[in-house]
Order: C-alpha cells, then sequence, then structure tokens
C-alpha cells in the first residue's frame, strides 16, 4: 500500500492511497462429490479523498472518490441446496461518496450522506438454476450437461449494489434541566434498485408466478426507510428511556433469494426479507462512572 497526504491549511486534508490486495483461493467440495477449485482474488484499488471543516468546525464536508479493479473476484452462488464459489474473471467498481456533517444552530445535529456506485463484470460467465438451458452463450464454456449452459454476465452488476443511496441522520438535544434531555432522532434512508443474484434476470418468476415483484427474483426496487426515536436520559446520567419506530413505510424488502436446483427448473425459490415494522420502548440504568 503506498499513500500521501497533505494537510494544506488548517481543517483541510487531502489524501490519496493505491493499494494491492489479495484474498487466498481454495478447495470446495460440492455434495455430489467433484471438486470445486476457486483461484485467488486480486483487487487493485485506487482511492482520493478530501476532508474539510469550517465555521469553527460546526461543518464538515468529505468528499471521497474510489476505483476496484478485481481479477478472479470471488461470487458465492447458492446452486441447489448448497452454496459454490466462482471466479469472475474481472469486475469494475468504482464510486463517489460525498458526507455533510452539521451543528448549524443550538444542538441540532444533521448528518447527510449521498453515494453513487457503479459496479459491473468485465467478464464472467455461469449457469442459472432459474434459466436452465442446452447452450451456452458465445465465448462461454460450452455445457457439460443438456440443462448446463452457460450465461455471459459481462456487463452485469454484483448483488447487492445500487447506484443510489441517500441517507439523512438529525437529532436535538433539549436541556430539561433537573429532568435530565430529551432527543428526537429522525434517519431517513433511500435505497437505488438493486440485485439479488449477479443473473440480473428480469422475467426469472415474476407476478406471474405467484411472486409479488413483477420485475422478478433477481430485482429488489427502490425503497426508502424512516426510524424515528425519542431518547431520555436523566440529569444524573444514570438512567436512559427510549420509544422508538423502525420502518415506518412497513415496506417489503428482499435480502436474499434462494433459487432450487436446475433439475427442477430453478423452482422452489426462497425470498429472505430485512425486518418489517417494528416498535417499541426500553428503559435501563448505567452503572458507568459509578
Amino acid at each position: 500500500e503506498i499513500g500521501v497526504k497533505s494537510e494544506w491549511t488548517d481543517g483541510k486534508i487531502v489524501y490519496a492511497k493505491f493499494a494491492r490486495g489479495y484474498k487466498a483461493g481454495n478447495i470446495e467440495l460440492r455434495a455430489d462429490g467433484t471438486i470445486n477449485m476457486v483461484e485467488p482474488e486480486v483487487i487493485l484499488s485506487i482511492e482520493a479523498a478530501t476532508k474539510n471543516r469550517f465555521f469553527d468546525n460546526r461543518l464538515h464536508l468529505n468528499l471521497t472518490g474510489f476505483y476496484y479493479d478485481y481479477s478472479d473476484l470471488q461470487v458465492p452462488l447458492i446452486q441447489g441446496l448448497e452454496v459454490v464459489t466462482e471466479n469472475a474473471a474481472q469486475a469494475d467498481i468504482w464510486g463517489l461518496e460525498l458526507e455533510t456533517v452539521a451543528k448549524p444552530i443550538g444542538e441540532l445535529y444533521v448528518n447527510f450522506t449521498v453515494s453513487y456506485l457503479h459496479a459491473e463484470f468485465g467478464k464472467f460467465c455461469s449457469n442459472d438454476a432459474a434459466q436452465p438451458r442446452d447452450q451456452s452463450d458465445p465465448g462461454c464454456p460450452p455445457p457439460t450437461n443438456p440443462i448446463d449452459g452457460q450465461i455471459d454476465l459481462s456487463g452485469n452488476r454484483p448483488e447487492d449494489t445500487p447506484s443510489w443511496k441517500i441517507t439523512l441522520l438529525t437529532n436535538y438535544k433539549f436541556d430539561l434541566e433537573k429532568y435530565g434531555t430529551i432527543t428526537p432522532i429522525l434517519k431517513f434512508t433511500f435505497t437505488d434498485q438493486y440485485f439479488l443474484r449477479p443473473f440480473n434476470c428480469g422475467p426469472c418468476y415474476g407476478v406471474e408466478a405467484g411472486f409479488a415483484n413483477p420485475q422478478g427474483i433477481d430485482n429488489q426496487p427502490w425503497f426508502t426507510r424512516t426510524d424515528i426515536r425519542l431518547q431520555w436520559r436523566s440529569e444524573s446520567g444514570y438512567f436512559f428511556g427510549e420509544v422508538f419506530v423502525e420502518n415506518i413505510e412497513d415496506n417489503s424488502v428482499y435480502q436474499r433469494v434462494v433459487v432450487g436446483s436446475q433439475l427442477n427448473g430453478g423452482l422452489g425459490s426462497r425470498f429472505g426479507f430485512q425486518t418489517p415494522r417494528i416498535y417499541g420502548g426500553r428503559f435501563g440504568i448505567s452503572f458507568e462512572g459509578i
């Protein structure tokens, strides 16, 4: 790893670094008794950022850019009842993140972050239980059995890589003097659409197959999530309490998908979801400082 850093004026820092990383390969024994050889993964990364403070440290403004070049990226895929790791020959990921932290008036705290992520496979072929075929796409290895044809995933996005993500976190601490402090907190997140598998398959089991997502099993549409909390802490700091509501929208957000064997055409797909709307409260005693 090589890096440079410069604090060119008070409260303003610029840095850049270049690194080469390595993730060892391994040998996987599959359920059918065959051996799966996983090649080592290599990454070349470049990162540059500037961190700035203004107005007596009441405003922080940070900008970060990065580029990752993967060779033999290790991609875990669920095939039937087992997880098999495959190597994508090449993948590129780059992005930008802007973060603002501000304390504009009194005890008001605001943290705003917006990020953009570009991610795609440069070269990757694999077979998909949800899309069994007897022929491979051009440039991919020929099938080893009648339903084992491989799909060219070049240009597809890796799983869980939304293009845009925006987060707002804000709170304000009210001083109740002998009754302690009370702090309302709001957290809002926007997450752009992303894919649950590298196959990015839109036609795979849409609403016509009984699934709620008309865009297919691989696609998670964009969504928002809002959490609110109200925290209280005693003047002594020994007692605290909180009431909260998380995921006010009560959106159903897909977190993972499991596709069945190619022998049944990928049927038996199962979804995992992030937590639905939850609410509650808690009260406690802190012994710190006693």
